[in-house]
C-alpha cells in the first residue's frame, strides 16, 4: 500500500463508506475515510490524497459544495469522483459544475471505478510536470463511462 497515493472516502452512509474503504484496501489503495465534509477537509490537510470519492447527497455540507471547497482550496491536485444516487438530471448537472472529474451513479460499478483509479496518478504527474491543459476529459474518463466534468485536464492519452 502506498500511502503517498491515498484515496479518501466522504460519505455520511456510514455502510456505503465502510464498504467503499474496504473495497479500495483490498485492491491496494491506502484508503481513508470520513462521514462529513469538515472530517474530509481536516483529512485531506493531513494527508493529500491523489484522489476524493464523495458523495453528492450528503447533509449539511453536500458533495458538490464540498468539491467547490476542495477545488478552492487544493485546485486540480486531487481528483474528484462524486458518487450519486439521483437520476435527476439537476443532480448531475450541479455535481458537473462543481469542478468535479466524474460523476457515477449508485449503485456503484465496482470495475468502471477500478478502471479510473490507476489512470490518477500519472494524470497528475502530467499535470505537475507542465504538460498542456485543455478542456477535456476523455483521458481520464476514455472507456470508463464517467459523465463528462466541465473541468480541464491534460490532453493526453492514459490508456
Amino acid at each position: 500500500m502506498n500511502h503517498d497515493e491515498a484515496v479518501l472516502v466522504v460519505d455520511d452512509d456510514d455502510d456505503c463508506r465502510d464498504s467503499l474503504q474496504e473495497l479500495l484496501e483490498r485492491d491496494g489503495h491506502f484508503a481513508l475515510s470520513a462521514s462529513s465534509a469538515a472530517e474530509a477537509m481536516s483529512l485531506i490537510a493531513a494527508h493529500q490524497p491523489l484522489c476524493v470519492i464523495l458523495d453528492l447527497g450528503m447533509p449539511e455540507v453536500g458533495g458538490a459544495e464540498l468539491a467547490q471547497r476542495i477545488r478552492s482550496t487544493y485546485g486540480d491536485g486531487i481528483v474528484l469522483i462524486v458518487l450519486t444516487g439521483s437520476v435527476e438530471t439537476s443532480d448531475q448537472d450541479e455535481a458537473e459544475r462543481s469542478g468535479v472529474d466524474c460523476v457515477l451513479h449508485k449503485p456503484l460499478d465496482v470495475d468502471r471505478l477500478r478502471s479510473i483509479l490507476p489512470r490518477v496518478t500519472p494524470l497528475l504527474e502530467r499535470l505537475d510536470s507542465g504538460v498542456a491543459v485543455s478542456p477535456r476529459l476523455d483521458t481520464l474518463m476514455g472507456a470508463s463511462g464517467c459523465a463528462p466534468a466541465h473541468r480541464a485536464v491534460a490532453d493526453v492519452s492514459l490508456r
